[in-house]
């Protein structure tokens, strides 16, 4: 029987505003290291171990639409003692909007449902995508990244929320959807995984459909 649970670390969460942050330490080339700058290698490698491909460019294709990611099964995880590889998430269906490959940035918005098809209250809305977004890709392959600010029981961490895949006419292929701590921030365990700790998700049937 399925197990059908919430993202661990998925709350009501949104994304952080750094009045630091801007969009000028990225490079027009598209490359692994100019995400690793924009949020830390560490982070990049860890998510990278855990199997999420990175394409790398400044020519992804456009992604804008609402698509759903139904059969989320948990492809890798470094969380010690998670649920086991193959256990199924909630649905995830997501909104890109404003894509922009000049400035590297894409506008995200996405709610979780559960088996009846009625939303979990779990939703992500992207306040700054100018700041806390990054699309690289060519051709039909794309990688985004996000910088998640998330508040839970008084304490904030940062997370990076991240898909990838390849662009059909029915939707996604080779889809990933990751979630890894950016920083913790030295908050307790038991509200937050440690930093360069995450999960990798992908679609059963392999194809994230367009609705």
């Amino acid at each position: 029987m399925k197990k059908i649970i919430y993202l661990l670390v998925l709350s009501l969460v949104v994304f952080s505003c750094s009045s630091d942050d801007d969009n000028s330490n990225k490079q027009i080339e598209g490359k692994i290291e100019d995400i690793k700058n924009w949020a830390n290698p560490e982070v990049i490698n860890a998510i990278e171990i855990l199997g999420f491909t990175i394409h790398e460019g400044t020519t992804p294709p456009n992604i804008e639409g609402t698509y759903s990611l139904k059969n989320r099964l948990l492809q890798n995880t470094n969380i010690p003692n998670d649920w086991p590889l193959g256990t199924t998430f909630f649905e995830l269906r997501f909104t890109l909007s404003d894509q922009d490959n000049s400035q590297q940035i894409i506008d995200f918005d996405a709610t979780e449902y559960d088996s009846n098809g009625v939303s979990t209250e779990e939703d992500i809305t992207v306040i700054d995508h100018v700041t806390n977004s990054f699309i690289t890709g060519s051709n039909d392959n794309f990688t985004v990244f996000f910088k998640v600010d998330e508040t839970k029981d008084g304490h904030t961490a940062t997370l990076l929320y991240a898909i990838t895949g390849k662009k059909t006419v029915d939707g996604f292929e080779t889809f990933q959807q990751g979630l890894i701590m950016l920083d913790d921030k030295d908050t307790p365990t038991s509200i937050f995984i440690r930093n360069n700790q995450g999960r990798v998700f992908i679609d059963q049937d392999g194809l994230v459909d367009e609705l």
